[in-house]
């Protein structure tokens, strides 16, 4: 692999509270192979944002209408906090910004907000093209070469989650690696507003309610490296403790494959399912 487009599309992660570890795809996890239905293909968008940008509500807004367009479970946006931010480290906000997000956005030329990639096809474009891309993807794409399903474990009493990831080549080799991040929904923290908000005119809101919010990644640095013949079938396993901030009901685990040509497929699943609340 090209560590050059490796490099273009996200950077080296510092990983916290990483307890008990991930499983490489050998021979021991290969699985007998059942061909599955064709697989629709989801959309990642990576959107740079931060709570001390003016603009980045508006951003916000294109992912929930493209999400009202083409479903939630068809387009999954995580908000990468960095540059005109708060620091997850600051003592007098609630900051979302991490050491991580910064490295992303450095990795990539992030030098203004806000700004995204789709489905890391794009590089950097304006929130005004998302919509373009995201149906070129959905159109041009539309079927994955392979599916990923997850399935999430949480013990309340420790806060540990155990994320399985099942993979499946349908048409043809995968090779690349396998990301697995999380992600926070429903957090209240300050954001400056745009100029034009009727409400707040540019000023900080500081009730302001935070979706897909990047925390961290799971399976290390640079995700797992990841490869699959055609009609294979493999099983991975991480765990992960989440902090005590955090809350549980409203994190979801992104997983996704990605390699030179992007994203080859992505999903999102909440660490406690809706129904067993």
């Amino acid at each position: 692999m090209n560590i050059k487009h490796i490099i273009y599309g996200f950077a080296a992660m510092t990983v916290a509270l990483l307890s008990a570890s991930c499983s490489n795809i050998d021979e021991g996890q290969r699985l007998i192979y059942v061909k599955p239905a064709e697989a629709k293909r989801a959309v990642l968008i990576e959107d740079y944002t931060g709570q001390n940008c003016t603009n980045c509500p508006h951003a916000t807004e294109e992912i929930e209408s493209l999400m009202n367009e083409y479903g939630a479970d068809n387009i999954i946006a995580v908000g990468i906090h960095c540059g005109l931010g708060i620091s997850v480290d600051d003592k007098t906000k609630v900051g979302l910004m991490t050491e991580t997000g910064k490295e992303y956005a450095n990795a990539v030329g992030v030098s203004a907000q806000p700004i995204g990639n789709v489905n890391r096809m794009t590089g950097l474009i304006d929130k005004d093209y998302w919509g373009v891309a995201v149906r070129k993807v959905l159109t041009e794409y539309a079927v994955a070469p392979m599916s990923l399903n997850v399935t999430n474990s949480y013990n309340d009493s420790n806060r540990k989650l155990t994320v399985s990831v099942e993979a499946s080549a349908i048409e043809s080799d995968i090779k690349g690696k396998l990301q697995v991040w999380l992600v926070e929904d429903n957090i209240v923290a300050p954001q400056i507003m745009p100029a034009d908000d009727p409400d707040w005119k540019g000023k900080t809101n500081p009730n302001y309610v935070h979706n897909h919010v990047f925390r961290a990644a799971v399976n290390g640095t640079w995700g797992t490296d990841f490869s699959l013949a055609k009609e294979q079938v493999s099983n991975s396993e991480y765990t992960y403790t989440l902090p005590s901030n955090w809350n549980e009901n409203n994190v979801s685990v992104v997983a996704f494959v990605y390699n030179d040509e992007g994203v080859q497929q992505v999903v999102r699943v909440p660490v406690i399912a809706k129904d067993a609340e």
